[in-house]
């Protein structure tokens, strides 16, 4: 999980903070209100309805609604990332299905632009480390061996697109794919370094898993 703006998390605290004092507020009121009928228990002979029960739902409801909010305005964003220790050089090849899947128009600008923007937020996130660049269906082809000048990679990611290959060549083979990375990293094996394959993929996959951890 990650953040466009973080600092607006710092507001998460007092919201919190906000909301239970509401909430004690709330009780003490509520409690001196039944006092006035007997108690609380007197209230529950008298109604069906719990004192207390709606107005803490009410406003566990809205805290939880302002929470949402402030991670909304944070920018949060789920998905998958890559940790790499900062005292270590990596070595990181990308694999990218381009099948006639990755074709599909169900994503803003369809899957391929956003297979594109992924590999480019890679490279920003991961700048002085080595990067090599495979595409794969069927089959596995490797646009650029590990290199040190992401540029190279850039450029190939940038001309990526999903009829790249031939029309025989339409599959999804993850483990084909995960087998030329590793060739890619095997080649250029240097003590010290970080290992990492990224996979881009729809998951649409023409193998089970299996296959793949193989």
């Amino acid at each position: 999980m990650t953040f466009a703006r973080p600092m607006l998390l710092l507001l998460l605290p007092v919201a919190i903070g906000l909301a239970a004092f509401a909430l004690a507020r709330t009780t003490r009121r509520l409690r001196a209100l039944a006092e006035g009928f007997g108690g609380e228990e007197a209230v529950g002979r008298l109604t069906t309805r719990e004192l207390m029960g709606f107005p803490r739902g009410r406003l566990r409801v809205l805290g939880l609604a302002v929470a949402v909010m402030l991670l909304a305005a944070a920018g949060v964003r789920f998905g998958p990332g890559i940790s790499l220790n900062a005292s270590r050089p990596a070595d990181v090849v990308v694999a990218v299905d381009i099948s006639a899947s990755m074709g599909a128009r169900d994503l803003p600008g369809g899957r391929m632009a956003r297979a594109k923007e992924v590999v480019g937020a890679l490279l920003e996130a991961l700048p002085g480390e080595r990067v090599g660049l495979v595409v794969f269906a069927d089959w596995p082809h490797t646009l650029a061996p590990i290199t040190a000048d992401q540029e190279v990679v850039r450029f190939f990611a940038d001309s990526l697109a999903e009829n790249f290959l031939g029309e025989r060549d339409q599959g999804t083979r993850l483990s084909a794919a995960v087998g030329e990375a590793r060739r890619q990293l095997d080649a250029r094996r240097e003590e010290g370094r970080e290992r990492v394959i990224v996979l881009v993929t729809d998951g649409e996959a023409h193998e089970d898993e299996f296959a793949v951890a193989d």
